[in-house]
């Protein structure tokens, strides 16, 4: 959860639209805990079945009203164990006495708990309708990685909330991305974006100096569903990031730099990520940033090679929304490049120019010195 400091506001015009930037102070990140979980047998598995850690961290589960189920690891990675260390679980499994029931997964791990009774009716599909009943925890590590040039500049993060700005995605504006829907964005390969209606924050940057620059999201709040066991996934689950020279929500292929869906498209950077993964035999891939977050498969991530000037840096959605939007969520994101290269002057939000004028009449008023 990323909380903010204080703001300051400045107006500019832009062409003949009045606009207010926000100015964001430095961010204070609080990682979530991700070392302890508590999983209710008597309400059984909820969402997805994925915990994410980084490296070196352990996680403790308790089990509650799991009495006479078994606890097994089910790839005999001999990383999980019960009783303060003294048990480690195999394929074979350890019967849970007693709730609560405390074990420690050391690293990753294919975590099963299930009743005594439980039967696997087709092995290939994993089919168990009917046949006692199992809970699955897939524990992977994320791989350490943060981009190959620069240096962090900027770590931020943007609510979405309320009445939200929206843009259009043409099948024009596109080549054919395969799959219903979707196209890729002025075909570009790593820009998959599904066609409709999407909401958008637009992010104001000036660039001071030349060189390449990345941009990545490194955060959910609520926090996604391939991170956390247990957790539904979020509205803004699969995002999107977009940079421009500047944005016309009319036509979002207009100056547009570069844009991501995905960092498992970017093979560059996923490739690294994918050989960790089958090193370990994990279930899914992931990138730990020197931060301490975790980079899930669907969080997007852009690099390009940028000369001075303005840019606006676009959050938004891969898939329009089904429904209309509701609630707050925030995305947490990083600046990377050359040192002092990006001046981030913050959201761009439309003023009523009552407003601006208002703020003009105070700006009079105000001595020269202070």
């Amino acid at each position: 959860m990323v909380a903010h400091q204080a703001l300051r506001i400045s107006f500019v015009a832009v062409g003949a639209t009045l606009v207010a930037t926000v100015i964001p102070s430095s961010v204070s990140a609080a990682l979530p805990d991700r070392t302890s979980l508590t999983i209710d047998c008597d309400t059984g598995e909820l969402n997805e079945d994925d915990h994410a850690l980084a490296t070196g961290e352990t996680l403790t589960v308790t089990l509650v009203n799991c009495t006479t189920w078994v606890l097994k690891d089910v790839d005999s990675t001999l990383r999980t164990k019960t009783n303060s260390g003294a048990t480690t679980v195999t394929s074979t499994g350890v019967s849970i006495t007693g709730s609560p029931f405390v074990f420690t997964v050391l690293e990753n791990s294919d975590v099963q708990i299930e009743t005594d009774d439980f039967v696997i009716d087709d092995p290939e599909t994993e089919a168990d309708e009917g046949v006692g009943e199992k809970i699955d925890l897939d524990v992977s590590v994320g791989f350490p990685l943060d981009p190959s040039s620069g240096e962090l500049l900027v770590t931020d993060s943007v609510t979405f909330s309320g009445d939200l700005d929206e843009f259009t995605v043409l099948s024009e504006y596109g080549t054919d991305a395969g799959s219903p829907g979707a196209i890729y964005l002025n075909g570009i390969e790593e820009c998959k974006i599904i066609t409709g209606q999407h909401i958008y924050k637009e992010l104001r940057i000036d660039v001071l100096e030349a060189g390449t620059y990345t941009f990545r999201k490194i955060w959910n709040d609520p926090i996604h569903e391939d991170i956390f066991w247990g957790v539904p996934q979020p509205q803004l689950r699969d995002s999107f990031l977009a940079l421009y020279n500047g944005f016309d929500p009319i036509d979002p292929t207009v100056n547009l730099v570069t844009c991501n869906d995905d960092v498992d498209d970017v093979s560059s950077v996923w490739s690294q990520a994918e050989s960790f993964r089958a090193s370990r035999s994990m279930t899914d891939a992931l990138i730990e940033t020197s931060s301490g977050f975790i980079i899930d498969n669907q969080f997007p991530w852009i690099s390009a090679v940028l000369q001075p000037g303005s840019y606006s840096l676009i959050l938004t959605n891969y898939r329009p929304l089904a429904v209309a939007w509701t609630g707050t969520e925030t995305i947490a994101y990083e600046m990377w490049g050359p040192r002092g290269g990006i001046r981030n002057r913050g959201l761009r939000i439309d003023v009523d120019e009552s407003l601006l004028d208002r703020y003009e009449e105070i700006a009079e008023q105000l001595p020269d010195t202070l």
